[in-house]
């Protein structure tokens, strides 16, 4: 009976996953130069386990990326994709929970992009590169002011 209390109180105290306390680094394309952070934003994407992205392009302005909708109305559907446009000057916050999930919010407080990653690494990443891009927008990059 102590087993099976114990088990019960072991599932609900692991809950939901909580989102980690986080600073991201907003120089990281002003020291890596926008080709190299580019690069390094489509090799962390290229990672993402959910979305399973197909297709990126990623500028000073904006990342771009395309996903398959595996399934539309609970059938197989292979050949429909989403695509997904964040644009860095309207990201207003990124959220990165303790299960690897990254949420990026806009600054009207939409979801601009959700996705899932196989280690606190790349999601950390993914985040410094989001907001450094954000960054170099406001303060230095020429084709966001």
């Amino acid at each position: 009976m102590l087993l099976l209390f114990m088990s019960v109180v072991g599932i609900l105290t692991a809950g939901c996953p909580a989102p980690i306390q986080y600073q991201p680094a907003e120089k990281l394309v002003n020291e890596w130069g926008v080709p190299q952070a580019k690069q390094r934003l489509e090799d962390v994407m290229s990672r993402a386990i959910n979305p399973r992205i197909i297709d990126m392009e990623v500028t000073e302005a904006f990342l771009r990326y395309r996903y398959p909708l595996d399934y539309l109305l609970g059938n197989p559907s292979g050949a429909t994709t989403i695509e997904k446009r964040v644009v860095f000057r309207d990201v207003g916050r990124v959220e990165i929970f303790d299960n690897h999930v990254v949420f990026v919010w806009g600054t009207d407080g939409s979801m601009l992009s959700q996705m899932v990653f196989t280690n606190a690494e790349d999601a950390k990443r993914f985040a410094d590169l989001v907001f450094s891009f954000r960054a170099h927008g406001f303060h230095g990059g020429s084709s966001m002011r």
